[in-house]
């Protein structure tokens, strides 16, 4: 379990939603490269161990769950949340995992940004395709 927070409360992707919430999922931890619009982030405390990782020793920071990037005249919108782990998702640590755990996926507000997510893709896509009248 960790905190998520609304960080662009204004934002219409996340206006209206309780300004944080605890989920179970996958705490995605990355070292930000680009420009970001962070609609919803998270803290890692830098304490938490991240043994067998790739960056084993992140300081303590926040962290993008869902956000916007900008390229050229496109953008990109990523979501962190929404992992699931089944029966075979543990190999080669194990051969089965016992039971199938839908993480995020248990939490109507995945959902929800999902639905809002499409919704602003969309209108996106259309507004590019949109002539002004002559």
């Amino acid at each position: 379990e960790y905190s998520v927070r609304v960080a662009k409360p204004d934002h219409p992707l996340v206006s209206g939603l309780p300004t944080s919430f605890t989920t179970r999922d996958e705490q995605y931890l990355v070292t930000q490269n680009a420009d970001l619009e962070v609609l919803l982030d998270t803290h890692y405390n830098g304490e938490d161990s991240l043994e067998g990782f790739v960056d084993d020793d992140l300081p303590a920071a926040h962290h993008p769950v869902f956000y916007i990037r900008r390229l050229g005249e496109g953008s990109v919108l990523y979501l962190t949340l929404g992992h699931c782990r089944g029966h075979y998702d543990m190999q080669p640590i194990l051969d089965w995992w016992p039971e199938v755990d839908r993480c995020g996926w248990e939490q109507p507000l995945v959902y929800e940004l999902l639905r809002r997510g499409i919704r602003w893709v969309c209108t996106q896509a259309s507004s590019r395709f949109d002539t002004p009248d002559t």
